[in-house]
């Protein structure tokens, strides 16, 4: 910040969006997103997103596609796009956990992570679960943008007279 005066504000962004007809919709990266709350101080904005996260995290599976419709499946994830990890190493990464990942089918080795994460994440304790969802570390619902104040303000065209 150039002025040691002006505070800056740390507003959380919501970077989901839930639309009742076909499901959560992932906003993307970068600041998109609705802005849900701000705060004065960073640590206060980083303990609240982290709530919302763990919140958030109790409610998905993030292996599946939004909504429940037939086309939907064509939005399924990748996981590429859940994770940095290849399939090979999210799979050791589960094993360190002392889980069992999905079990590949045909030639392919095509895994169903969305029937496995359906089968088994309500039983795993809360270290576990995160464990896992560290391993989806391209899966984030919050983040925190850093807003500069405004020092002056803007200025409002003014309303021209109507003449009669």
């Amino acid at each position: 910040m150039s002025n040691p005066e002006q505070v800056a504000l740390y507003v959380v962004h919501q970077k989901w969006h839930s639309d009742p007809e076909i499901g959560d919709i992932r906003l993307g990266e970068g600041p998109d997103g609705e802005p849900v709350c701000a705060f004065a101080e960073y640590a206060k904005a980083v303990e609240h997103t982290r709530k919302l996260e763990y919140e958030r995290r109790k409610l998905v599976n993030p292996f599946a596609p939004p909504g429940d419709s037939e086309y939907m499946e064509l939005l399924a994830p990748k996981l590429e796009q859940i994770t940095s990890l290849d399939e090979g190493r999210l799979c050791d990464w589960i094993m360190d956990q002392g889980l069992e990942p999905p079990k590949g089918k045909g030639k392919k080795e095509k895994r169903d992570w969305e029937k496995w994460w359906n089968d088994h994440a309500k039983k795993w304790d809360e270290f576990t679960t995160a464990k896992v969802w560290e391993a989806l570390d391209k899966v984030v619902f919050y983040a925190i943008v850093e807003m500069e104040p405004v020092t002056e303000t803007p200025s409002v065209p003014k309303a021209k007279k109507s003449k009669k």
